[in-house]
């Protein structure tokens, strides 16, 4: 199966699940896993500014627990490396990290589909979600999301 990468180029790409059996409207997207370019600082956790600690039209949410009620993150734009956020939510685990501990995701936007990937940059095992659709994560990506970006 070939797909279409962030920079252009055609890759081909094995088809991963988000979501674990039972998730509502996943959708596994093939994407590329070339690295969209950058490179990462080291930087203390934060909270940016599209990160407002509530879940609203245009986010991806990712959530600390698979049942998705705990503190979660929002992000309206692409973020290349998930170890400099926190979870700005009230609830269990506000203020970790959220790379590599994200169980749960939500797309709230109603055009967007948003791509998570294993590993910083937009490389590792990549899959998307439809608009308006999420669910508790598969074991693939359960615990281990480390960057996201929109298509």
């Amino acid at each position: 199966m070939s797909s279409h990468s962030r920079n252009g180029r055609w890759a081909r790409r094995s088809v991963a699940m988000v979501f674990g059996a039972g998730a509502a409207m996943a959708l596994a997207v093939p994407v590329s896993a070339e690295a969209a370019g950058g490179s990462a600082t080291a930087a203390l956790p934060a909270v940016y500014a599209n990160q407002d600690g509530v879940c609203t039209g245009g986010e991806y949410c990712m959530y600390q627990n698979i049942a998705g009620t705990q503190s979660f993150s929002d992000f309206s734009v692409d973020d290349p490396n998930l170890a400099n956020n926190v979870y700005t939510s009230p609830g269990i685990g506000q203020g970790t990290v959220v790379a590599n501990t994200a169980k749960f995701g939500w797309n709230h936007d109603a055009a967007r589909t948003v791509v998570i990937c294993t590993s910083p940059n937009y490389t590792g095992s990549c899959a998307g979600t439809f608009p308006n659709s999420g669910g508790a994560y598969s074991v693939t990506y359960r615990g281990n999301v480390e960057s996201l970006y929109w298509s």
